[in-house]
């Protein structure tokens, strides 16, 4: 009699299983498996143990048809047809070939106008007085005749530079007289660069320092450090909040 009735039971389970897959649509039939599983194992604390061994596994049955069915449909849209934006109807493969020479043909354009921006920028002219009195990155050093010429941007690591430069190495440096306008127009009419007491020139002001090289048996060897913009700006807010000595200290 139990066996009669496990029997029947199987053929119930398995009627089920072939109602639910003889549907058209694949999405509706993993919502009904994914349905019916539930369902049935809601109900399996009210079935005896060999009752449960058999809902238990006709539910696992279902779990696996619900991941052949997912692969079946990946595997069967990625050669679909899909419309894109522009509401072109593309199979997957076309538009993965779409994407790779659209980006081959960025990565030519790319290359073509690097090219063109370093041919741009060597035919770009120097303005005065940089052609005459500061070296060209590209000749080699000439001692000398060149001097380290340091464009000292505020809070940009500008004042440890002069630090290790003059305290470290022992390069003389020209500290506080071409630190303002009217220290830059005194070395010029004094010819600091000329006098040989200094190995080097720091200044905040990069066209006017220029001026302080003749361009013949003196030039300057232009180099800086350079700093992320808003970095810097928030370190100067707060510099200049303590910094009692500047003209802009504003606590």
């Amino acid at each position: 009699m139990v066996a009669a009735k496990d029997n029947q039971q199987v053929r119930l389970l398995r009627t089920q299983v072939i109602h639910i897959y003889d549907d058209e649509d694949d999405d509706d039939v993993c919502l009904n498996i994914c349905n019916y599983c539930r369902k049935t194992l809601l109900k399996m604390r009210y079935y005896d143990r060999r009752k449960r061994r058999t809902v238990f596994f006709s539910c696992v049955f279902l779990l696996l048809l619900l991941m052949v069915l997912l692969v079946t449909t990946f595997v069967r849209e990625s050669g679909s047809a899909i419309v894109t934006d522009d509401g072109r109807q593309q199979s997957a493969s076309a538009i993965v070939a779409d994407e790779s020479a659209r980006l081959q043909y960025n990565s030519t354009v790319t290359t073509i106008s690097s090219a063109s921006a370093v041919s741009t920028i060597s035919e770009v002219t120097i303005p005065e007085p940089f052609n005459t009195t500061i070296a060209n990155i590209n000749e080699p050093f000439e001692g000398g005749r060149d001097m380290p010429y340091f464009f000292h941007i505020p809070r940009a690591l500008g004042s440890t530079v002069k630090d290790i430069l003059g305290r470290c190495a022992y390069v003389r440096i020209a500290w506080n007289a071409t630190a303002t306008m009217e220290g830059l127009t005194h070395a010029r009419d004094t010819q600091l660069v000329q006098s040989g007491q200094v190995d080097m020139i720091p200044t905040q002001y990069l066209h006017e320092g220029a001026t302080l090289f003749d361009g013949q048996e003196h030039r300057g060897r232009c180099f800086t450090f350079m700093r992320h913009p808003i970095e810097r700006a928030v370190s100067l807010f707060h510099y200049l909040g303590i910094a009692s000595h500047e003209p802009t200290y504003d606590p």
